[in-house]
């Protein structure tokens, strides 16, 4: 994902953005069993050195990891600008600093990372232009496949047409 800051060095969200900590805005949690809130999970993972934010209501096997679970208090945030931010390079950046190398996400490192927090109708802005650019590129990556199947079955046609006219032998 896109930084959501800057493009081409230039501020993308007008005005004065201010930030505010990860622990400021909610309330972080480690969490291994599934349960049924409207909330984000962050979690590492170990075989690609990374961090991951998920909505809690998609994941459906834990596979014994640890996750923190991202419960928002503050009435200035919205969940889905939070899971945008930090899906987001800016996010990310702040959720690898603040987690130290660690192996595992741990809630009490995490607290501290920082948060853009533009006014409510940017981040719904922000959250509407990821969903139509999301939405764009899967019809392009549809387009791609059926592309590419068509080329296969056209490929297929010619070499039928040819083994009728006896030129493949």
């Amino acid at each position: 994902m896109e930084n959501l800051l800057y493009k081409d060095h230039k501020k993308i969200i007008e005005g004065e953005v201010k930030f505010l900590t990860l622990g400021e805005l909610a309330l972080l949690y480690e969490i291994t069993d599934k349960n049924e809130k409207d909330t984000l999970l962050i979690s590492t993972c170990k075989t690609c050195n990374s961090k991951i934010v998920h909505y809690n209501r998609d994941i459906d096997d834990f596979n014994g990891e640890i996750y923190i679970e991202v419960n928002i208090t503050s009435s200035d945030l919205l969940l889905e600008y939070l899971y945008v931010y930090l899906n987001s390079t800016n996010g990310l950046d702040e959720l690898f600093y603040f987690s130290k190398g660690n192996e595992f996400i741990r809630a009490e490192n995490i607290q501290h990372a920082r948060i853009a927090l533009p006014p409510k109708n940017v981040q719904k802005e922000i959250v509407k232009a990821v969903h139509e650019s999301n939405e764009f590129f899967k019809s392009v990556e549809l387009l791609k496949k059926e592309f590419q199947s068509n080329i296969l079955d056209y490929k297929n046609m010619l070499n039928s047409i040819s083994e009728l006219r006896g030129e493949i032998e």
